[in-house]
């Protein structure tokens, strides 16, 4: 029984591997540059080859999870070109980021300059062009950042805030306010899932038209609307809604449970019309941990009325207070044919 269990149990092994490495290619890739690296000083080579996969794997298996959380905002791979020439460069090819640089001996050098270009053309394709300058520098570091701390790369992070951020907020210290805006959306799940994705919508509605001042400003007091939602005091009423040319749209706060209890569904949904008379194009809802029940209701509401679209919904976890993780739901409905 011993010698006809063996085999069986290796072949499921083996299953196991391969159906692993189907799901997790980028997992597999960083695998696959980690062990080329035993044999990296046999040639100059498979020392690039090494260090090509580590870095397309580090930065694939975030860029992911960031894809998936904002539904869309990092559509591309990354793929690795090494050249002599010192003119770097990155271009889409084939699904993929193309990123052209020299290979430095300082792996996380190389690592934090990959990243970086990787999302200055992959982040955002359709709606780059429309985004204020510095609240686009901002998005692109909040992102590295997110990336380089999630993958553990301690020393990649170090260069990218000693040769690049720093450099760059020395001559734009506007970067940091919203750097630190950002930030802060990001620990609470907003970033991906309402800033990206908000503007993810916007150049797909506008993808055809030429970019404006007007378009870039709007953009900017949308994040500077979003940084006041961020950094909002507990208790403290505000109304996160813009209302432009370009953007109009409205974050719903469902976070006063007794409301709730005491009037239903009522209040928020007839906000919500006010709000849709006025001519807002997109309503978020928002909800943590004992109000992910009434998001979920007002959101079936919406869906009975006709006049509204869902078009995004995610559950997700903020991060341990006390032990605990809180469960929290944000459910993305548009005017039915914007």
């Amino acid at each position: 029984m011993i010698e006809l269990f063996i085999p069986y149990g290796a072949v499921g092994i083996l299953g196991f591997i391969v159906i692993y490495m189907i799901i997790n290619p980028s997992k597999v890739e960083i695998w696959h540059g980690l062990l080329a690296r035993l044999f990296a000083g046999f040639s100059e080579r498979a020392e690039k080859s090494a260090v090509s996969k580590e870095i397309q794997g580090r930065i694939n298996i975030v860029s992911k999870k960031i894809n998936k959380e904002s539904d869309g905002s990092i559509p591309f791979g990354v793929k690795i070109e090494w050249i002599k020439e010192l003119n770097k460069d990155a271009f889409i090819r084939e699904g993929n980021v193309v990123v052209r640089m020299q290979n430095h001996k300082n792996q996380a050098e190389n690592l934090a300059l990959a990243t970086l270009m990787f999302l200055s053309i992959g982040c955002l394709p359709t709606a780059r062009s429309y985004v204020e300058d510095n609240v686009l520098k901002a998005i692109d570091f909040t992102l590295a950042k997110r990336i380089l701390i999630t993958e553990h790369q301690e020393k990649a992070l170090r260069y990218f805030t000693d040769e690049i951020f720093n450099s760059e907020i020395k001559k734009q210290p506007i970067i940091q306010k919203y750097t630190n805006a950002l930030e802060k959306l990001n620990d609470d799940g907003l970033f991906t899932r309402i800033l990206l994705k908000e503007l993810l919508m916007l150049g797909d509605r506008i993808a055809q038209q030429i970019p404006s001042d007007n378009m870039k400003n709007e953009t900017k007091e949308f994040v500077e609307m979003m940084e006041t939602l961020a950094f909002k005091q507990k208790d403290v009423d505000i109304n996160p809604t813009y209302s432009g040319n370009y953007i109009k749209s409205s974050i719903i706060l469902i976070a006063k449970y007794n409301t709730f209890i005491t009037h239903g569904t009522e209040p928020y949904i007839k906000h919500i019309k006010k709000e849709f008379i006025q001519g807002i194009n997109i309503f978020y809802l928002l909800g943590s941990g004992k109000n992910v029940l009434p998001t979920n209701l007002v959101a079936k509401d919406l869906e009975n009325d006709g006049s509204f679209l869902k078009v995004y919904e995610d559950k997700y976890y903020l991060p341990y207070k006390e032990g605990k993780r809180t469960e929290s739901k944000i459910i993305i409905f548009v005017r039915k044919n914007t």
